[in-house]
């Protein structure tokens, strides 16, 4: 199992291998400031074989 850590609103990165069907989970760990609403995710995932590159971005509401 693979984990992120950030505890600034700078950029974190980690990696993990898609199982045979793409399927993958990472977990990630942030402390908002305080006040703050959201956190912005991108999700970058790049096909071996291919070397094809897909990005995805998520804007995630964070809990009170």
């Amino acid at each position: 199992s693979s984990a992120i850590r950030s505890r600034s609103p700078e950029m974190a990165g980690g990696s993990t291998t898609a199982g045979g069907q793409g399927n993958f989970r990472i977990k990630v760990s942030l402390s908002a400031l305080m006040g703050q609403q959201s956190v912005t995710v991108r999700v970058t995932a790049k096909d071996p074989a291919t070397g094809q590159t897909l990005q995805q971005t998520l804007q995630l509401r964070l809990g009170q």
